[in-house]
């Protein structure tokens, strides 16, 4: 009767730890899709798409600042392994080299501070999420997107697209203390980082390879097509992002069960039953609103059916890669990362060429089949 007891105890406390997660990702997400698309309604479209073309920008810098420390830094955290400030230190100094590159090659002080302030925010949460400090993590991350919404508004009329992305910036330093304090938590331990190192170099790898894949579109974008289709494009990816919160908010709880060694495979199943409908939907209803709402973005209904598709194969990679790296199986994720890439460019540039903006979002979908089937291939195996 009492292991019965303890195991409802355990059940309860296992959905109170997603619930948590799940609200603050739910809510944040919630805020800033909307705010985007509101902004979608007093800006144009070319700004829209200068304002993507930026935190592309931002995002690939950022990535290089991380030094693979984001998923390191949970899962080893999870292990109680005290890694994470020797990780810190090395992405801060990642990160500033940098923003310095990112100032000189686009000579924009506002990007560059995105780049440090976005390394800030993805440590410290990263840090949380493998304590399974889920409300903590909540907390800051509901608190980020406010600030940002809060600050973009004025920033926006006084600024304009610049005000846009210093609002994201200044957002990203809301952990900034939390940060900090975490170098007084544990000692900087070099010898351990260095039996670690394996692990770290092929997230980082990894995570270089994710982003370049998931900004770099936009980078191309912009001189091929002009900041108005990119601007329609960016609304697209944000209405993938709304389709996309459930999964995401599942995967960042379930990478830290899986790293101690708990079973999720009920949850993941259930998520991924789940993707479907969020597709459906974001094929046949999103488009029929989307004119009425969004009159000057008229390129974007197509592009929205396509990545509305795209939701099933990327919810089914995320459960498959939260599984690899929760077992610190990285050079899957590592591989599945590099064959996105290998993919999705050159796919952007022939369909781009052959059928326009509306190729670059069968790029996605494509790459993001192609990594789900490996995934899958792999697991067999």
């Amino acid at each position: 009767m009492t292991n019965k007891i303890l195991k409802i105890k355990n059940l309860f406390k296992k959905f109170e730890d997603l619930s948590s997660i799940g609200i603050a990702n739910f809510l944040g997400t919630i805020i800033s899709t909307l705010f985007w698309l509101f902004l979608a309604t007093v800006i144009t479209t070319e700004e829209y798409g200068q304002i993507s073309y930026f935190i592309a920008i931002g995002s690939i810098g950022s990535v290089f600042g991380l030094v693979g420390g984001g998923t390191a830094i949970t899962v080893y955290t999870a292990k109680k392994i005290p890694i994470a400030s020797t990780i810190l230190l090395i992405s801060m100094i990642a990160s500033t080299i940098s923003a310095i590159a990112v100032l000189i090659i686009i000579q924009n002080p506002i990007v560059s501070l995105f780049v440090i302030a976005y390394v800030i925010f993805g440590l410290t949460t990263a840090y949380y999420l493998g304590q399974k400090q889920f409300k903590k993590y909540s907390k800051i991350f509901i608190i980020q997107k406010i600030t940002f919404v809060v600050l973009a508004i004025p920033l926006n009329y006084i600024l304009g697209v610049n005000g846009i992305v210093l609002a994201l910036s200044l957002s990203f330093l809301v952990p900034s203390y939390s940060f900090f304090k975490i170098f007084k938590e544990m000692k900087i331990d070099f010898k351990l980082l260095n039996t670690k190192k394996r692990f770290i170099q092929d997230n980082y790898g990894k995570d270089i390879l994710n982003v370049v894949a998931s900004q770099f579109d936009k980078i191309i974008i912009a001189p091929f097509f002009g900041f108005a289709l990119l601007g329609n494009y960016y609304l697209g990816l944000q209405f993938l992002s709304a389709l996309a919160i459930i999964p995401v908010v599942v995967v960042q709880y379930t990478l830290t069960q899986d790293a101690s060694g708990v079973s999720t495979y009920r949850l993941k199943k259930m998520i991924v039953g789940l993707s479907i409908i969020m597709a459906l939907s974001g094929l046949f209803i999103v488009p029929n609103v989307l004119p009425t709402l969004f009159p000057k973005f008229e390129h974007a209904i197509t592009i929205i059916q396509i990545l509305s598709l795209a939701i099933i194969p990327r919810t089914i990679s995320m459960m498959y890669a939260s599984k690899f790296l929760g077992t610190e199986k990285s050079r899957v994720v590592l591989i599945g990362a590099i064959i996105v890439l290998t993919i999705q460019l050159p796919l952007i540039f022939i369909l781009g060429t052959q059928i326009g903006i509306n190729g670059v979002a069968v790029a996605v979908l494509v790459s993001d089949l192609a990594l789900m089937l490996f995934y899958m291939i792999v697991k067999k195996r």
